[in-house]
């Protein structure tokens, strides 16, 4: 009995302190951007093993999560305009597991959905700062560039003489498809953009050039649905900038309402 009391101490020191709240958010964070980052690396996440890699990640952020919120007394929860719509796709995905033909495909595609609808409520839910937000997009922003400079150097699939992957006169890198390969690069460009527009000096001039890098490489992709989908996005985020700017209104997006419940 007297061995188990400091460790007894120790643990109602923490849980009291907060102190346990700030390593599952730690890691959580880092387990979250991992999600993000991890998936184009491993081809795309399409093959068994980089899925089931996913899958468990997931799962274990989703319980850190859960443990912090019982550490810390409370459940707090944030919706989103876009709830309904997500749980309308969900019940239509359940029920066409049942009516497919091919029910192994069906079900795979189902666990993927899951996984990806619990990523985006996690990070509703743990990026809660300004700080943490602007860290995420600089996190991804980068690897991207990364990404983009590593596709580009590699044109042809080979790197200081070695095969690294295959392909003709396209770029792909890691995805096994050059049009998952130009909508990942997508994605990340507007972010890109969208941190420019928020940053001055230095930092304004950088993400520019990162911008226009990126964009070269969805050209070399040779995706004729990435080159559309990027001048496609490009027009109409100049268009929404333009009225912005002309209007001097901000455009909201997506605004959150939080729903706490005790426990």
């Amino acid at each position: 009995m007297e061995l188990n009391r400091p460790k007894q101490r120790i643990i109602t020191s923490v849980l009291r302190q907060g102190k346990l709240s700030q390593i599952l958010l730690y890691h959580k964070e880092i387990l979250l951007l991992f999600l993000l980052i991890f998936p184009p690396v491993a081809y795309g996440a399409v093959e068994i093993w980089s899925v089931t890699v996913v899958h468990v990640v997931v799962i274990v952020v989703a319980t850190l999560f859960v443990i912090q919120m019982v550490a810390k007394g409370n459940i707090t929860l944030y919706r989103t305009p876009v709830d309904l719509l997500v749980l309308l796709f969900l019940i239509l995905v359940v029920f066409s597991v049942f009516l497919s033909v091919y029910t192994y495909a069906s079900r795979i595609a189902l666990y993927k959905i899951l996984s990806y609808i619990v990523i985006f409520y996690l990070v509703i839910n743990i990026i809660m700062t300004q700080k943490q937000l602007n860290v995420l997009l600089w996190a991804i922003v980068l690897f991207g560039s990364l990404f983009a400079t590593a596709a580009l150097t590699m044109l042809g699939g080979e790197f200081l003489g070695f095969k690294v992957f295959t392909t003709d006169n396209y770029i792909t890198l890691t995805f096994v498809n050059r049009n998952h390969f130009a909508g990942y690069l997508e994605m990340v460009v507007w972010l890109c953009l969208g941190l420019a527009l928020v940053n001055k000096g230095a930092k304004k001039i950088l993400l520019l050039c990162l911008a226009v890098y990126i964009a070269v490489a969805i050209f070399f992709s040779l995706s004729r649905g990435g080159i559309l989908g990027f001048l496609a996005g490009s027009f109409f985020i100049s268009v929404v900038f333009a009225f912005c700017y002309g209007k001097k209104k901000n455009l909201l997006v997506i605004e959150r309402s939080q729903v706490i419940t005790g426990i």
